[in-house]
């Protein structure tokens, strides 16, 4: 049987780190994949995790906004991925990241800087700016969809 995988996934930068949770997702047998979402309790994913699936396919499981000081995350025969999502960014000292690292787990950061924003688009066309022609652009070319404008 092959290790559990794990991941983290952290930052500001909800969009970009919310496409590559779904990049990871679309990997795995739609009926494999388990999403535990903010607020779920500890013992509904423990219980999900000792459970064994149907299927001897590898369970992708993901809990968004985990509790940062749990993590117990390792006890189950299962073979899994799990992958940490948080919609912000998460302390070098929390318990979660020390976990992850013990683990020999991938750490991926979203800065804010990198996440394109609607903004100075919107800015520009309140002021009747013409470069805001150039923000939309900019904005299309990075795969935003863009319904209201023809350009």
């Amino acid at each position: 049987m092959k290790e559990m995988k794990v991941l983290l996934l952290h930052g500001p930068a909800k969009v970009a780190s919310r496409k590559k949770l779904v990049g990871l997702k679309q990997k795995f047998d739609p009926n494999n994949v388990v999403v535990f979402e903010e607020g779920s309790s500890s013992k509904d994913i423990t219980d999900n995790l000792v459970s064994t699936s149907l299927f001897a396919d590898e369970r992708l499981v993901i809990l968004e906004n985990p509790p940062e000081d749990f993590t117990n995350y390792t006890l189950y025969p299962i073979l899994y991925t799990l992958i940490l999502w948080f919609d912000h960014e998460v302390g070098e000292k929390k318990p979660i990241m020390q976990w992850v690292k013990k683990e020999r787990g991938e750490i991926l950061y979203f800065p804010e800087s990198k996440e394109l924003s609607i903004f100075p688009f919107l800015d520009l066309l309140a002021q009747g700016n013409i470069k805001a022609f150039l923000e939309i652009k900019k904005l299309k070319d990075a795969g935003y969809d863009i319904f209201y404008f023809n350009i």
